[in-house]
């Protein structure tokens, strides 16, 4: 397995969270870390929320 990315078009937001680490922009890297958080956050509430109505689980 491996993993990549062209410059400014095919950047994802880990990379992006590792690059504006590495290059000391903290501010941006902890609001993208924040968002990133609350995506899985939400994406997994709604998993876990459609998986039971499908199921029939109250």
């Amino acid at each position: 397995m491996f993993a990549g990315n062209i410059p400014d078009k095919t950047d994802t937001m880990p990379l992006a969270i590792y690059s504006l680490a590495g290059s000391g922009d903290w501010a941006q890297a902890s609001g993208m870390v924040i968002l990133l958080t609350l995506m899985a956050g939400l994406f997994l509430y709604m998993a876990n929320h459609y998986s039971r109505r499908v199921i029939g689980w109250v």
